[in-house]
């Protein structure tokens, strides 16, 4: 591509995640929390180091929920919801530690469309 990485006039059509091995070492992580995570720390701290865990072999492309599903929808859709439908179909879904309403799949972005569409049939 000219002139990459400098942008250039030409529009892309498509982009996407350039880092494409682990975030992470799930491991290391599971280790490490099962053995430092105290009865003292607060329940968000345990809640988060839960997270972290279960995101830590999740896929590494994550999604939002916005304020436009739900008004497409009529109703809020709660994330436990969209990652239960998501497992539901046979994919991986876990919810992000860093976005109230975020969550990673290795569906594919149409897949979780449709199962959003679907709930409002």
């Amino acid at each position: 591509m000219e002139g990459f990485p400098i942008p250039t006039n030409i529009r892309a059509g498509l982009a996407g995640p350039l880092w494409i091995g682990y975030l992470w070492d799930a491991e290391f992580l599971t280790n490490y929390f099962a053995k430092n995570v105290r009865e003292y720390f607060s329940e968000r701290a345990r809640e988060l180091s839960k997270f972290l865990i279960d995101e830590a072999a999740s896929p590494n492309i994550p999604y939002a929920l916005t304020v436009e599903v739900g008004r497409d929808l009529g109703r809020e859709l709660p994330v436990m919801d969209l990652i239960s439908i998501i497992r539901g179909m046979g994919y991986q879904a876990f919810k992000t530690h860093f976005h109230i309403k975020g969550f990673r799949t290795d569906a594919s972005l149409l897949r979780v469309k449709e199962s959003i569409a679907g709930l409002s049939k």
